[in-house]
């Protein structure tokens, strides 16, 4: 979401404005507020195909002075329309947001003067007018994201919109036969002639998402000192295995990232027919029916999903480099959980190739396919191109497994649990982080690397990875080997450490790193035998192309120069 910019051409949206509101006050609110509660009343008509919200919302004024708050509804699509908005007596006047048609504002001006860390009260209604990827109304299957803004956030001209999360409760009324699951824990469930009535309710601050159906088995399952709840669609067998491969994720995770950030984890099924295939919310996910079919669960699409719990939902990212900070760090949380249950090897290997059952573009093989298809770009410009969520979760993934291999454990999830508490949503008055925030931690965590800079910009700013050709000879006898290395990726050649193993006659293995700064190269080598091998970044500690990732990258203005 881009900061707002209400600025002074409000004063120029009259002939925009929707006929029931006057054309906004002049000048425009620039001060913060800040929510701190928020009770929900959410109507869920599936034969509508439609939700009407009703709610309050509690404000608190975190600037020296103000008349009053503005908030905004909606983010990426129209999904909701106000219908009404006040406070103290007062009607909020209600206009476009001029930069992004979608996004509504709503702004109160009362008759008095409010001062910092005063609070108030605003009531509201809304109803859903449209459906997006991530706020769906059908007939089998109702649900709501937070990052779709589908209630008010307060916002501002300076700093954009306020964390929203907040405690409270979200009351539900639902068609008799269904069920719902949202943030917190639930605290009642009734049943009237015509519904079904269920109050969900969190001490804790929670964006807040639900999702709605018809669930026929509800199922608890304890595994590592945790209850994982499934809401299933049909009755199924599997929530065992499930269970299991989810909460070894969470813990593994934990290790790396601190405590999970929510009581609770519950697990919704949704039918097919949804863009996802599974999504992450604060306390729980959804995940489509035919992931579920997989009995003995997927580990790495729970671990990517549990890992959102700390990365887009905790921590959120803006852009520049959005993506980075939300999908990249989650992908590289199903990387952490498979290193710990299963070992490197299994690392290694996702990092190349995926595994059978998930998204087989999320690794080193699908991004070098990208790449061919024209979909490659700066990981920090990725946005919605057809490509970008893919290359965010395989490229993305690659450049924090190299400046992790770059920099230790130690520094480099320290670093992380850092910008975790640093930009934690639960406070009220959070901000999003972006890339720059992490560039700016990683290199004050590391002052003595000179380089990392550097390497932070070729894999961040630049298109590509380097596309290598190599080739080598025995010399002097067979007591050296020398290496010839041509940079064959276009633009400025990458620098980066290699290490190179030479087999020998003997049946040793010498391991050299080198450094590879240039177009083109030649290296000596000295081994204590006749050479018979030599293999390239042996460990994979570098995203480079290879021939088992496919046909080399298109580049047709790059010549080779081999000598």
């Amino acid at each position: 979401m881009k900061t707002l910019i209400l600025l002074t051409i409000i004063s120029l949206l009259s002939v925009s404005v929707s006929a029931q509101s006057p054309s906004p006050p002049d000048p425009p609110p620039t001060e913060e507020w800040s929510l701190q509660r928020l009770d929900l009343e959410v109507t869920v008509d599936p034969e509508g195909e439609k939700v009407v919200v009703n709610g309050t919302l509690t404000v608190r004024l975190e600037e020296e002075s103000s008349n009053g708050p503005a908030l905004i509804l909606n983010s990426r699509e129209n999904v909701m329309q106000f219908r009404s908005l006040s406070a103290e007596g007062v009607s909020a006047v209600f206009f476009p947001f001029p930069e992004n048609p979608v996004v509504q504002v709503a702004l109160l001006k009362l008759p008095r003067s409010f001062t910092k860390g005063d609070t108030l009260e605003i009531a509201f209604a809304a109803e859903s007018s449209k459906q997006s990827s991530q706020f769906v109304a059908r007939d089998d299957v109702v649900f709501a994201s937070w990052v779709e803004f589908w209630y008010p956030i307060p916002a501002s001209v300076d700093k954009g919109p306020s964390s929203p999360a907040a405690p409270g409760t979200t009351r539900f009324i639902l068609p008799k036969g269904w069920r719902s699951v949202g943030n917190g824990e639930l605290t009642s469930s009734t049943s009237t002639g015509t519904n079904t009535i269920e109050v969900w309710g969190s001490d804790e601050p929670a964006a807040r998402s639900f999702v709605a159906a018809p669930f026929v088995q509800v199922t608890e399952v304890e595994r590592d000192g945790r209850t994982i709840s499934f809401f299933l669609l049909k009755e199924r067998t599997s929530a065992d295995a499930q269970a299991g491969a989810l909460a070894s994720a969470l813990s593994a995770m934990e290790r790396r990232f601190g405590p999970y950030p929510y009581a609770t984890y519950n697990v919704a099924e949704i039918p097919e027919g949804i863009s996802f295939a599974a999504a992450s919310e604060q306390g729980f996910i959804m995940v489509r029916s035919s992931v579920l079919d997989n009995e003995s669960g997927s580990l790495p699409l729970f671990a990517h999903e549990a890992a959102h719990g700390w990365w887009g939902n905790l921590v959120r990212g803006d852009d520049p480099g959005g993506k980075m900070v939300s999908e990249a760090l989650a992908q590289y949380g199903a990387v952490v959980a498979i290193e710990s249950i299963e070992g490197r090897d299994a690392m290694v290997e996702f990092l190349r190739f995926s595994r059978e059952g998930y998204n087989p573009l999320q690794c080193a093989l699908g991004y070098f396919f990208m790449w061919n298809d024209g979909g490659d770009k700066p990981l920090m410009e990725l946005a919605g191109d057809k490509w970008d969520h893919n290359i965010a979760d395989s490229k993305g993934m690659w450049f924090y497994h190299m400046l992790r291999e770059r920099m230790g454990d130690e520094i480099f999830f320290s670093t992380l649990r850092g910008l975790i508490r640093d930009f934690s949503s639960r406070e009220f008055t959070s901000r999003q982080m972006t890339m720059n925030d992490l560039r700016a931690a990683f290199l004050a965590a590391a002052p003595d690397d000179k380089e990392l800079a550097a390497f932070m910009g070729q894999w961040l700013d630049r298109h590509g990875a380097p596309v290598l050709r190599v080739d080598w000879w025995s010399i002097e006898r067979g007591k050296k080997a020398e290496l010839h290395i041509q940079q064959l990726q276009a633009g400025d050649p990458f620098v980066f450490p290699l290490d190179v193993f030479v087999q020998t006659a003997d049946g040793r293995v010498v391991e050299h790193t080198i450094n590879v700064d240039s177009a083109t190269q030649t290296f000596e080598i000295d081994t204590p035998a006749r050479p018979l091998e030599i293999r390239i970044d042996p460990h994979h500690r570098l995203l480079m192309w290879r021939p088992e990732f496919g046909p080399r990258p298109r580049q047709p203005d790059v010549k080779e120069n081999l000598q």
